[in-house]
């Protein structure tokens, strides 16, 4: 016994003679390892207490005290926020997402556990915002905006639209107390913003998409007929929507065929994206007749209406930010220069208060609709009393 332990200290002091330490900190490169550090050691959040947290960081919700609990559940949190900023200073985010081997198996637990992380930041930066501590807010906001970004480059939809879903907030919390935030750190917030890692890109996402397709073509190659029911049990999200696309999908030879033809069909996807909300509306009428003639479509491709949607609801909310932030620091006359770019003109100024107040408190909405005709639309002030 007495010789291995001399072996093993003669094996570290070689270690640490030569330069190198096993215990020295190597620097993370990755920061999925920090946020995973982060959603490891979030406290235990009950169903009822989530749900509070989520009314927290809404518009709706600043008119509202923040629940006692939360604020407990909050204080026992340091740790996860402390890894979370340390995540946010890294540039690289490998999620591990292997789509092309793993396809419709894949799973993704970082996806809720990181909409959990954002909205504790979030609820401590309005709590700062609210004991005048901007600075903090700030810090907490921008971490927030990092994180949504490093999990919507992911290469899924559903990081994308998760990672929209954070930013989006994260801006409703700023802008409710924009008033109070002098030019100098707002400023200095929005510079940060700019020099973070970028947002995910919808076409990309799309691009991606397609290689469920390229999966479930190689899984049918080899598989036999009786086993076409367990790709439908993992293709779909209900075993009455699986065996409803089994019926649609015929045999094996004709499932291929129809997974086969819907490729082209990403990229008349990715088209349609960015294009004006009228023009959009017309091709997709196109692109849905085309869809619609594949049995297999409604199971196996992404609803585009709903990811054009997403997108064009988060480039109009940024758009909104940057006029709210140039009101802010240049006056009420700097909307005029901050177009909507899905309206005609500028955002459209709603006061939410008369008198003087009415500069610190109102909306500026967007013309694009989304579903049922609800407006995009920025609250600037709603955290005023």
């Amino acid at each position: 016994m007495m010789m291995v332990q001399r072996s093993l200290y003669a094996v570290l002091g070689g270690v640490l003679l030569f330069g190198g330490s096993l215990l020295a900190d190597e620097p993370v490169s990755n920061a999925a390892l920090k946020y995973w550090q982060a959603f490891s050691t979030i406290p235990r959040l009950d169903a009822a207490l989530e749900e509070k947290l989520d009314e927290a960081c809404r518009e709706a919700g600043f008119a509202t005290p923040v629940d006692p609990r939360l604020k407990e559940w909050l204080s026992q949190s340091e740790y996860s926020l402390r890894a979370l900023h340390h995540g946010a200073a890294i540039e690289h985010c490998d999620w591990g997402v292997e789509l092309r081997s793993d396809g419709a198996e894949t799973l993704l637990p970082h996806i809720a556990k990181a909409r959990t992380l954002a909205r504790l930041a979030l609820l401590r930066a309005r709590q700062a915002f609210e004991q005048q501590e901007n600075e903090q807010a700030a810090r907490d906001v921008v971490a927030a905006t990092v994180l949504a970004r490093h999990v919507s480059q992911d290469g899924t939809l559903i990081g994308l639209l998760v990672g929209y879903s954070i930013e989006m907030n994260a801006m409703v919390v700023m802008a409710a107390y924009l008033p109070q935030i002098d030019s100098r750190l707002l400023q200095s917030t929005v510079e940060q913003l700019g020099s973070a890692p970028k947002m995910g890109s919808m076409t990309d996402a799309i691009a991606s998409e397609e290689q469920f397709v390229d999966w479930a073509v190689e899984k049918l190659q080899v598989s036999g007929d009786g086993q076409l029911i367990d790709l439908c049990m993992t293709l779909t999200s209900s075993k009455q929507d699986a065996e409803d696309l089994l019926v649609a999908g015929g045999s094996r030879e004709q499932f291929i065929e129809h997974l086969l033809a819907l490729r082209p069909l990403y990229a008349e996807m990715q088209a349609l994206i960015d294009l004006p909300q009228a023009v959009f509306r017309e091709r997709n009428e196109i692109l849905t007749e085309r869809l619609n003639s594949n049995p297999i479509a409604r199971f196996a491709a992404p609803g585009v209406t709903n990811l054009y949607t997403a997108n064009a609801a988060y480039r109009c909310r940024l758009a909104l930010w940057d006029a709210a932030v140039a009101m802010r620091l240049s006056g009420p006359d700097a909307l005029a220069s901050h177009l909507d770019p899905y309206g005609d003109g500028p955002f459209v100024q709603i006061a939410e208060t008369s008198g003087r107040d009415s500069l610190k408190r109102y909306r500026l909405r967007s013309r694009f609709e989304r579903h049922a005709g609800a407006p995009v639309e920025l609250y600037v002030g709603a955290a005023l009393r």
